[in-house]
Protein backbone atom coordinates (compact mmCIF):
# COMPACT_ATOMS: atom_id res chain seq x y z
CA UNK A 1 0.00 0.00 0.00
CA UNK A 2 1.67 3.30 -0.99
CA UNK A 3 0.59 5.93 0.95
CA UNK A 4 1.11 9.56 -0.51
CA UNK A 5 1.99 12.80 1.24
CA UNK A 6 -1.42 14.48 -0.42
CA UNK A 7 -3.33 11.52 1.37
CA UNK A 8 -1.48 12.14 5.31
CA UNK A 9 -1.94 15.58 4.99
CA UNK A 10 -5.84 15.08 3.54
CA UNK A 11 -6.18 13.09 6.90
CA UNK A 12 -4.44 15.52 9.37
CA UNK A 13 -6.99 18.19 8.01
CA UNK A 14 -10.11 15.98 8.48
CA UNK A 15 -8.87 15.18 11.77
CA UNK A 16 -8.93 19.24 12.75
CA UNK A 17 -12.41 20.05 10.40
CA UNK A 18 -13.53 17.14 12.85
CA UNK A 19 -12.58 19.49 15.89
CA UNK A 20 -14.10 22.39 14.31
CA UNK A 21 -16.96 21.16 13.34
CA UNK A 22 -17.27 19.82 17.36
CA UNK A 23 -16.55 23.49 18.31
CA UNK A 24 -19.13 24.63 16.09
CA UNK A 25 -22.04 22.09 16.95
CA UNK A 26 -21.56 23.70 20.57
CA UNK A 27 -21.68 27.75 19.08
CA UNK A 28 -25.47 26.19 17.76
CA UNK A 29 -26.39 23.83 20.13
CA UNK A 30 -25.78 24.23 24.31
CA UNK A 31 -26.65 21.02 25.23
CA UNK A 32 -26.42 16.98 24.07
CA UNK A 33 -28.70 14.55 23.81
CA UNK A 34 -26.07 11.95 24.65
CA UNK A 35 -23.50 11.21 27.16
CA UNK A 36 -19.99 12.42 26.41
CA UNK A 37 -18.36 9.35 25.56
CA UNK A 38 -20.77 8.84 22.18
CA UNK A 39 -20.19 12.29 21.21
CA UNK A 40 -16.24 11.81 20.98
CA UNK A 41 -17.29 8.12 19.33
CA UNK A 42 -19.57 9.78 17.00
CA UNK A 43 -16.92 12.64 15.80
CA UNK A 44 -13.90 9.92 15.22
CA UNK A 45 -16.56 7.53 13.69
CA UNK A 46 -17.70 10.78 11.29
CA UNK A 47 -13.46 11.19 11.05
CA UNK A 48 -13.35 8.03 9.73
CA UNK A 49 -15.90 7.68 7.53
CA UNK A 50 -15.58 11.20 5.77
CA UNK A 51 -11.52 10.07 5.12
CA UNK A 52 -12.60 6.37 3.90
CA UNK A 53 -15.25 7.73 1.37
CA UNK A 54 -12.47 9.91 0.23
CA UNK A 55 -9.68 8.17 -0.07
CA UNK A 56 -11.57 4.64 -1.01
CA UNK A 57 -14.36 6.69 -3.77
CA UNK A 58 -11.97 9.64 -4.89
CA UNK A 59 -15.31 11.61 -6.61
CA UNK A 60 -16.28 15.21 -5.43
CA UNK A 61 -20.06 15.69 -5.38
CA UNK A 62 -20.07 11.76 -3.47
CA UNK A 63 -17.49 13.22 -1.00
CA UNK A 64 -19.35 16.29 -0.27
CA UNK A 65 -23.03 14.70 0.00
CA UNK A 66 -21.73 12.19 2.31
CA UNK A 67 -20.04 15.04 4.39
CA UNK A 68 -23.85 16.77 4.38
CA UNK A 69 -25.22 13.81 5.42
CA UNK A 70 -22.67 12.74 8.31
CA UNK A 71 -22.87 16.00 9.63
CA UNK A 72 -26.78 16.10 9.52
CA UNK A 73 -26.17 12.75 11.82
CA UNK A 74 -23.98 14.64 14.10
CA UNK A 75 -26.84 17.37 14.58
CA UNK A 76 -29.09 14.76 15.92
CA UNK A 77 -26.59 14.11 18.61
CA UNK A 78 -28.06 17.75 19.81
CA UNK A 79 -31.57 18.14 18.41
CA UNK A 80 -34.32 16.67 16.88
CA UNK A 81 -35.26 19.68 15.18
CA UNK A 82 -34.99 18.88 11.50
CA UNK A 83 -34.97 22.53 9.94
CA UNK A 84 -32.68 23.77 12.62
CA UNK A 85 -30.70 20.36 12.44
CA UNK A 86 -30.64 21.02 7.83
CA UNK A 87 -29.94 25.03 8.64
CA UNK A 88 -26.73 23.93 10.68
CA UNK A 89 -25.52 21.76 8.37
CA UNK A 90 -25.49 24.38 6.01
CA UNK A 91 -23.84 27.11 7.79
CA UNK A 92 -21.33 24.81 8.58
CA UNK A 93 -20.53 23.65 5.22
CA UNK A 94 -20.39 26.67 3.52
CA UNK A 95 -18.01 28.21 6.08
Amino acid sequence: MNIHLYEIVYTMGNFFMAYVICKFMYVFYTETKVNKYIEILSYIAYFVCITLVHTAIKVPIIVAVSNMILLFLLTLLYSWDIRKNVLSVLLIYIS
